[in-house]
């Protein structure tokens, strides 16, 4: 029984999502939105990725993300409603799909992530552009570890900076 709610419930994260409201100039969608051609070369960089958790395959992993972080002109199937259209982060496309155990694919990339140790993906899941892309349920999940990795990231900083050497 509550493997079948858990089920459900995943079924409608992408839908409980909050979108932004599509400029009113905008009545063309998914024209430049990177997702359909950038979502299958994420998933192959996702799977060579969490074998190794290093190494080429996670960089270009996470610079996928990057790169479908912003928003475009990106519209989910139900993101066309009669009081509005909606546009969303790229990577929310990606996420339409659901894995064999019936969770969103989109799990999988942010579950990734916030495990790698590469500095590159603690840049990235350290900085406001991965923040930008979260919302409900995924905010709940990685906001806090997000801003616990930019301090961490900033006392790094910091510590390179200074000169501890003689004068």
């Amino acid at each position: 029984m509550k493997r079948t709610l858990l089920s459900f419930l995943l079924l409608l994260l992408p839908v409980c999502l909050i979108a932004e409201q599509a400029p009113e100039w905008m009545k063309d969608f998914n024209k430049t939105c990177p997702a359909a051609r950038l979502c299958p070369i994420l998933e192959l960089q996702y799977q060579e990725c969490k074998i190794q958790l290093h190494g080429r395959a996670c960089i270009e992993f996470v610079n996928m993300m990057k790169e479908l972080s912003p928003t475009y002109d990106c519209q989910r199937s139900f993101d066309n409603t009669p009081t509005g259209n909606y546009i969303v982060p790229a990577i929310w496309l990606c996420g339409e799909e659901l894995r064999e155990s019936g969770i969103p694919v989109v799990d999988d990339y942010l579950g990734l992530l916030s495990k790698l140790h590469i500095l590159e993906a603690r840049r990235y899941f350290g900085g406001e552009l991965f923040r930008s892309t979260l919302d409900g349920y995924y905010a709940e999940m990685y906001l806090r570890a997000s801003e616990t990795v930019e301090a961490g990231l900033s006392k790094e900083d910091k510590g390179k900076n200074t000169n501890s050497g003689p004068k």
